[in-house]
């Protein structure tokens, strides 16, 4: 295994996570992170940020409706939306307006969950996980979608059947070595290593005391989180909340599924699409907040209380329907925030009748002629800042998106 501390003697590492220096905020930091990502830019019309006011918004059958506070698009073709409202509409928070800057997938995907088109730049869950969960055994666990670890590789770990089957003792395409005799070799050099370190501190020694602590971290939930290549999202989800639950992870991320013959890239039959897109996302995130609840945190209590859902698409749709009553791509979009330190019962952010985002004070997320428009890179900066990190060096100049977020 890799040492960490070995990982951060380099200087371009070092200066990264310089520029995320943690800031007092201890509960910030004992929290989780769970991103569920849904690839192809969904309508936040459809939703999100509806326009009833407005007859030039293409919508869909809907109407308007509310729970706990937060007004949203309703539709008899989306139930699991209500549903997952009906039971977590005080725990969520809608941000409407963010501005993606391009009409680029790959583009908007990285800017959505960087905050910025540095090729360098790491993503919300790694810089996270790299100052929250930088001794975990395995601090940001990608168990699907995007990834974008930057200079912070040493932190994110795909789960895979070969990180498994490695857990487990297995050497892929190699045999199986002997467990019992790798366990009393690995005692007697660490034991030696710390005699060693005790008299004459040495860094090398002590990066091989913490790649073997890591080591035994992952042994003891090996068996937890074997998988197999073609696991499913199920399956997916329930050994992701296995690592948060066994502090071998601080974040996650994984890429909603998608219902069969629909996506969220609706060129075509932009409402069909959509609604079973929004309808299959929302049933999903109903049995992952389940779960969430289901799962005991390390050191005691739920889980949910501890972690923070962030449900991102890379971009939005155009306000109106193309000549295939489809919708083509947008350069602004929405999101879903929901748990721990997120205000609920709420929307932030404004978007005018054409989906283009208004100026807003980003510390309120209301509309002012003074404020800026909400961007990715005002948006990333607000979610560090809500983990106790603190995002200026590596956001100059961008004033971070604190509306949605309490404390």
């Amino acid at each position: 295994m890799v040492s960490r501390r070995r990982l951060l003697q380099g200087s371009l590492a070092l200066s990264a996570l310089a520029a995320l220096r943690p800031v007092s905020a201890a509960k910030a930091t004992d929290r989780f992170l769970v991103i569920y990502w849904n690839d192809g830019g969904w309508d936040p019309a459809m939703l999100f940020d509806p326009h009833f006011e407005s007859n030039a918004l293409d919508r869909g059958a809907c109407e308007e409706a509310s729970i706990s506070g937060l007004t949203f698009a309703d539709s008899m073709e989306r139930p699991s939306v209500r549903n997952f409202l009906e039971n977590w509409a005080n725990q969520t928070a809608f941000v409407n307006g963010i501005a993606v800057g391009s009409i680029s997938h790959a583009k908007c995907t990285q800017m959505m969950l960087t905050g910025s088109s540095n090729q360098t730049a790491a993503d919300i869950p790694t810089l996270i996980a790299s100052q929250t969960g930088a001794a975990l055994a395995l601090p940001h666990l990608v168990l699907s979608g995007p990834r974008y670890p930057g200079e912070l590789g040493a932190f994110m770990v795909p789960l895979s059947p070969t990180l498994t089957q490695t857990m487990t003792g297995v050497i892929p395409n190699a045999g199986r070595y002997s467990t019992r005799g790798e366990v009393l070799t690995r005692d007697y050099l660490t034991a030696t290593a710390e005699g060693l370190a005790a008299a004459r501190p040495d860094p090398y020694l002590e990066d091989y005391i913490d790649a073997t602590d890591r080591l035994t971290a992952l042994e003891s939930g090996a068996g937890q989180l074997d998988i197999a290549a073609d696991a499913d999202e199920d399956t997916l989800v329930e050994k992701g909340i296995s690592a948060l639950s066994m502090g071998l992870s601080r974040s996650l991320i994984i890429e909603g599924s998608l219902p069969d013959y629909s996506f969220w890239d609706s060129h075509i039959s932009n409402e069909r699409q959509q609604s079973a897109c929004y309808e299959h996302n929302f049933e999903r995130l109903l049995t992952l907040m389940d779960r969430l609840a289901a799962a005991s945190a390390p050191g005691g209590g739920s889980l949910l209380d501890r972690t923070t859902l962030l449900v991102l698409s890379e971009m939005g749709r155009t306000p109106v329907l193309n000549s295939q009553q489809g919708k083509d791509h947008w350069p602004y979009t929405s999101a879903m925030l929901v748990g721990a330190g997120v205000r609920g019962g709420a929307r932030f952010g404004v978007s005018n009748e054409a989906l283009v985002g208004q100026p807003i004070d980003l510390s309120t997320g209301e509309a002012t002629g003074s404020g800026q428009t909400l961007s990715a890179a005002h948006f990333v900066a607000g979610v560090l800042q809500s983990f106790g990190l603190d995002p200026a060096t590596h956001f100059p100049g961008v004033t971070p998106f604190t509306a949605p977020f309490s404390g």
